[in-house]
């Protein structure tokens, strides 16, 4: 299967991580040349940083604010 096909059966799919320094890992990221949005936070209170695996699924990078 190849990468392209593999990014769109994986769409939907999202994988989540505790990150204690989601701010951290955001500069750590884009200093490597990764392209990511700014952390948010949720209306539950998480803060979070999505980024896309070349597989497609998204990553989050979560921790309370």
């Amino acid at each position: 299967m190849s990468i392209e096909m593999r990014g769109v059966c994986h769409a939907d799919a999202a994988l989540f991580f505790g990150c204690p320094q989601v701010d951290f890992a955001y500069a750590d990221l884009r200093s490597r040349g990764i392209e990511v949005e700014e952390p948010f936070v949720q209306p539950n209170g998480m803060q979070q940083l999505y980024l896309k695996a070349p597989d497609g699924y998204s990553l989050c990078l979560q921790w309370p604010a």
